[in-house]
């Protein structure tokens, strides 16, 4: 049983390889934006990473306790806004992925180029323990979106335009749970372990 959903899974994601790439080269480009802007409007970056703050601190993000839930619920209200929208305007989920690669640019700048040997040991402490499965659902999930947003609004498609709009839809919904399980598995990291990484052997104690 399990087998057969994780071949499932896994078929599914091959069929859609394009727009899976698709959604990583934006993802980049924002991700490329961000560390850009950092180098040559320094004090605009370091503004934004202030609003940042505050905002997660607002939203009970992080504070003198880092929160599972806040991080899950504010990172699947985000997609799931963002993939709402999309189905009416389209541009919404190219916007997600431009903003989520846009602040791990400028986190990527702020740590790396402003504190080059806090870098070593901070940047893949505070990124890869929950990035490998944040970010990879943010992207397949914009690339499931992006495809039936295209779908819905495209006015000309070969092959049958409802059908195709159908078949998108179903794709859409049937990545939806393995999102879900990423993103929740990413906060829990992200609010434990990495915290505890940084801290014994980052020596950054949050």
């Amino acid at each position: 049983m399990a087998k057969r959903i994780i071949n499932s899974y896994l078929h599914l994601l091959f069929d859609n390889k394009r727009w899976i790439l698709a959604a990583t080269l934006i993802y980049v480009f924002g991700a490329i934006s961000g560390l850009l802007i950092g180098v040559f409007k320094p004090e605009i970056l370091e503004s934004l990473i202030r609003w940042l703050i505050e905002s997660f601190q607002e939203r009970g993000v992080y504070g003198e306790q880092i929160n599972t839930l806040a991080i899950f619920w504010l990172n699947v209200r985000s997609l799931f806004l963002s993939l709402a929208f999309g189905f009416i305007f389209g541009l919404s989920v190219v916007f997600m992925l431009l903003v989520n690669g846009f602040a791990l640019g400028i986190l990527t700048y702020f740590i790396t180029l402003r504190e080059p040997i806090l870098a070593i040991s901070a940047l893949p402490l505070s990124i890869l323990p929950h990035g490998v499965l944040e970010f990879p659902a943010i992207i397949i999930a914009a690339a499931f979106g992006l495809k039936f947003s295209v779908s819905y609004l495209s006015p000309k498609l070969k092959g049958g335009r409802w059908e195709k709009i159908k078949n998108s839809f179903v794709e859409l919904v049937s990545i939806i749970p393995i999102i879900l399980v990423l993103l929740f598995i990413a906060a829990a990291i992200e609010s434990s372990v990495t915290p505890f990484l940084l801290c014994k052997i980052g020596k950054i104690c949050l």
